[in-house]
């Protein structure tokens, strides 16, 4: 267990790794920070809240649903599902599908529990000094000394992050291919006009994975959730949001009773990597988790990537700070 005066370790990153790498930690009675550029915690884990009409609808614009029969990820969904944060989907992409409820990221809001980090937040720098690790926030705030910094920010950044301080990790992270994705979010007059469009729109070349959100538990019916193809994300990266949404809209018949749509680019969303030579520097005390660093690329990879930093880290014992 490390001492009670140790400084904390800096968790960069409050989506599913970020938070399972925080709890792991305080679990083993490190303390630790959390900080996160969002509004809230989730990452790709994200729910968008919009009114329409007077109601609130919610949709889970980055990962739909993740697969409830994975070994590895049950360690965080059946802790969810048993406090009523993650329930089954029914009519998911497979039979087993989990949901979080109300939104993709309570089940992220699970894992940290009593873990609150710190949002809105920007880490610009890392340097290193006697006392331990600084980082460089927005203007010429700074947070510090940490004992010891993990990375879980999306492959770019952390290599930005990396770079000068853990060459291995940082080559690891810069040689990751991060693949974009445009999701378009969509409410109707009723269930029957969203699965009717999304019958329509899923004839089109260009669009990929459809989710009827109102299917989910605890969604408004009628809504749904369109994303791109892999390949028409790429090709469309800089579009204006806008555009997109109005390319969607006018997939539809003019007489479709369409209450919303708006569009969302995730610039780093899915990700293909090769195993990464190591996910903790003993010598810096810096790490990195997510699923850039596991060759499967998907959520339980980002599971398996922050428990193989916590199990480094722990064992190895960061730098105690210096007085």
């Amino acid at each position: 267990m490390p001492e009670p005066t140790a400084a904390p370790v800096a968790v960069i990153g409050a989506g599913l790794a970020g938070a399972t790498v925080a709890r792991a930690l305080r679990n083993a009675g490190h303390p630790v920070v959390v900080l996160d550029k969002g509004r809230g915690p989730g990452g790709r884990f994200a729910t968008r809240r919009v009114e329409i009409a007077g109601i609130r609808c919610r949709f889970d614009h980055g990962t739909p649903a993740l697969p409830g029969a994975c070994a590895v990820l049950d360690s965080v969904l059946r802790p969810a599902l048993d406090a009523g944060d993650a329930a089954p989907w029914p009519c998911g992409p497979s039979t087993d599908a989990v949901v979080g409820v109300p939104g993709m990221n309570a089940i992220v809001r699970s894992i940290l529990g009593d873990i609150a980090p710190r949002f809105g937040v920007t880490v610009r720098g890392l340097t290193r000094r006697r006392d331990g690790w600084h980082l460089a926030l927005d203007g010429p705030e700074t947070a510090g000394p940490f004992r010891a910094v993990i990375v879980t920010a999306p492959a770019p950044q952390a290599a930005a992050l990396l770079e000068g301080h853990a060459p291995a990790l940082a080559a690891h992270a810069a040689s990751a291919t991060v693949h974009p994705d445009w999701a378009v979010m969509m409410a109707f007059s009723d269930a029957a006009g969203a699965e009717a469009a999304a019958a329509r729109l899923a004839a089109d070349d260009d669009v990929g994975a459809i989710a009827l959100e109102g299917t989910k538990p605890g969604r408004q019916p009628g809504t749904l959730v369109v994303h791109l193809t892999q390949a028409a994300s790429a090709r469309r990266l800089e579009d204006e949001a806008d555009r997109i949404a109005a390319d969607i809209r006018a997939m539809l018949p003019q007489s479709t009773k369409l209450l919303h749509c708006a569009a969302h680019r995730w610039r780093y969303a899915r990700v293909t990597s090769p195993t990464p030579p190591t996910l903790f520097d003993l010598a810096t005390g810096l790490g990195a988790a997510g699923d850039w660093c596991d060759p499967a690329g998907d959520a339980a990879g980002a599971l398996r990537a922050a428990n193989a930093c916590v199990a480094a880290l722990t064992a190895a014992r960061p730098p105690r700070v210096v007085p």
